[in-house]
């Protein structure tokens, strides 16, 4: 090819570049107008539309302006506490708990549990009632509450299983690999991370597979199975190509050039670090430009090729000086001192040697200050937790003192029930005997007077009837002494029936 063509095909790629850079220029000035006009409406949103907009900005600001997007987020909780619109009300809070743990603020994010967890009951909604549980999952992870991620992980993955929301169990089951690959359990995590790879299948969530099988991978890397290794790497490398997704191919490409390093397969090796190289190039990632090109210092330094390797460290070394990593700092080091031997400047190795002696001290000064931070700050756990626990005995204590109370007092009035009622009983018993005297007694001295009544009745019956006895026997004697007897009348009739 000509110098002519040359120029002229250096002139359309700078062309092509400029047009890309003011097409999304374009893009970036429509988002942010629509963002502006959206935060413009704020003071005249209510209730639902509101919640959606600071969503929206939310999620618009969170790349670039992470500060802002955390306000509008924050300004969200107010609304969603008086909203009766629950849906965008659970999707207002799984946004705000997402930007929190974007700032590391998981203090913040486990606080919320108990109010989410009873917002998603209370609208019998499970597949966020899940999201929920993976969300604080992941912030008990971060302060290495493994334990309690994974209990949580295993909830979401089983209710999810028994309501049929695959995409729930397949992120369960992921972070649940990552939970027990972070411990180290690598048998353990390749389980789950399979389970979590199963489900992206059938849900066919291809950018999502490309995580799961690169944590395969990584696995199978630590258990010493190469081959394994690669063959996973390998499928996530093409779910990367296929979606242009430079990130995931940058970290599968540098993993596969370390792999080939292993077997000491360079040429594949210098292949993979230059994909990853292009890749962390595509992205503007300094930092990790900055790894990379440490890496390949490294590489050519194996390859006894010192020239190759002061150039990536030079590069290294000028990135790290926005960042200024000591680590990056002492391997950086490390490495020019291996190039300058190999190139037999011992002066400059001895130099860099000695620079990285420094660099070590510096990490290990700042490791000791890490160390007895972190002591520091598990004493103020361990005490802060100590006292959480006294509290929840006294807590617990008082509510049982307070439940005994509460039966002494209830058996206390149950019994004064039963006495009040008992005299109760016994004084209307008491009355109602007395008035039962009172009435006999009062029947008693009526039928002693009428029997008295009824006894001088009877004597003057009795005297009445001796008169009229009396009375009669006199008639009779009267008519005895006047009348012939019965014997002479009879006799007499005789005597004339005869002479008849």
């Amino acid at each position: 090819m000509s110098w002519k063509h040359k120029i002229t095909l250096f002139y359309i790629c700078i062309l092509c570049y400029f047009n890309h850079a003011m097409l999304n220029a374009q893009v970036d000035q429509k988002r942010q107008a629509r963002a502006d006009s959206i935060e413009n409406l704020l003071p005249n949103l209510k209730d639902t539309s509101l919640i959606i907009a600071n969503i929206k900005l939310t999620n618009f600001y969170l790349e670039f302006k992470p500060v802002k997007a955390l306000g509008f987020a924050k300004n969200n909780i107010a609304v969603m506490r008086k909203s009766k619109n629950k849906n965008w009300v659970i999707k207002g809070w799984n946004n705000y708990l997402q930007t929190e743990y974007y700032f590391g603020s998981v203090d913040t994010v486990l606080s919320y549990q108990e109010e989410c967890f009873k917002l998603a009951l209370d609208q019998k909604d499970t597949a966020s009632y899940c999201n929920f549980m993976i969300t604080f999952a992941s912030a008990n992870d971060k302060q290495n509450k493994s334990t309690e991620a994974v209990k949580l992980n295993i909830q979401a993955a089983t209710l999810a299983t028994k309501h049929n929301i695959p995409k729930i169990c397949s992120r369960a089951y992921h972070n649940i690999g990552t939970n027990y690959l972070h411990k180290s359990e690598y048998d353990v995590a390749i389980d789950y991370f399979l389970k979590a790879r199963e489900y992206k299948l059938k849900e066919k969530e291809e950018q999502a597979l490309a995580s799961t099988l690169m944590s395969i991978g990584i696995c199978y890397a630590e258990l010493g199975s190469l081959d394994s290794t690669k063959k996973y790497f390998l499928e996530a490398e093409k779910i990367a190509l296929k979606f242009n997704n430079n990130k995931t191919l940058a970290s599968i490409s540098e993993n596969l050039a370390n792999v080939y390093m292993l077997e000491k397969n360079y040429d594949k090796a210098r292949v993979f670090y230059l994909k990853s190289l292009k890749a962390k190039e595509a992205l503007g990632d300094k930092h990790e430009l900055m790894l990379t090109h440490s890496n390949l210092a490294g590489f050519f330094l194996t390859l006894n090729d010192p020239t190759q390797a002061l150039h990536h460290l030079e590069i290294s070394s000028n990135l790290n000086s926005e960042f200024n990593d000591l680590l990056i700092e002492q391997i950086n080091f490390e490495h020019f001192a291996s190039a300058y031997s190999q190139k037999k400047d011992y002066e400059k190795a001895y130099l860099f040697s000695k620079k990285q002696i420094d660099v070590i001290n510096k990490l290990n000064k700042k490791e000791s200050a890490k160390q007895i931070a972190e002591m520091n700050s598990k004493y103020e756990s361990d005490k802060k937790q100590l006292q959480i626990d006294q509290l929840n005995i006294e807590t617990n204590f008082k509510n049982e003192e307070i439940k005994h109370q509460r039966n002494i007092s209830t058996l206390i009035s149950f019994l004064g029930i039963l006495i009040l009622v008992f005299a109760i009983v016994l004084f209307v018993g008491f009355r109602n005997k007395r008035k039962a005297n009172a009435l006999l007694s009062r029947l008693n001295s009526e039928l002693e007077h009428k029997k008295t009544e009824i006894e001088h009745q009877n004597q003057e019956l009795s005297q009445k009837n001796k008169e009229i006895l009396d009375s009669i026997y006199y008639a009779q004697r009267i008519q005895n002494a006047l009348l012939p007897s019965f014997q002479f009348i009879g006799k007499t009739i005789n005597r004339l029936i005869k002479n008849d």
